[in-house]
């Protein structure tokens, strides 16, 4: 069965920041190999809170375009888009694949819906930032 983009529910919120929380984690292990325990821990003291917390805020942010990646009714991928006005640009804000779906087109196709919704809205300019650590190397 094939994965279907729909607008995200607020019933997903839930599994959607669950699955994100363990999607980032070797992003975040990479941030602390490559900050360092002093440096990562001042700037990451509650991780797993703070990091909940931004996902269901632009979850439940009602300017914000927020779609996820189905199997079987269950979410597996969740993207967020917010626009902006000056200049006019669609920003990629974030984006996540449950681990467990990983490596099977579903960031690619989330990133391609994104881009689609933006330029539906008469914009040509976007913005998709990643780290340059290891961690986002995938």
């Amino acid at each position: 069965m094939e994965p279907q983009i729909r607008p995200l529910q607020p019933a997903d919120i839930p599994a959607v920041v669950e699955f994100s929380l363990r999607a980032w984690e070797p992003v975040f292990d990479s941030f602390r190999q490559v900050l360092g325990d002093d440096i990562y821990f001042a700037q990451y003291p509650d991780r797993l809170v703070s990091q909940a917390k931004d996902i269901e805020r632009l979850c439940r942010d009602e300017a914000a375009s927020v779609f996820v990646s189905v199997l079987q009714d269950l979410p597996v991928g969740f993207v967020g888009i917010v626009f902006h006005e000056d200049p006019p640009m669609g920003e990629v804000d974030m984006i996540a694949v449950d681990p467990d779906h990983q490596r099977r087109g579903l960031g690619l196709a989330l990133t391609t819906f994104s881009l689609d919704h933006i330029r539906s809205r008469g914009i040509t300019l976007t913005t998709i930032a990643t780290g340059g650590d290891p961690g986002h190397t995938p």
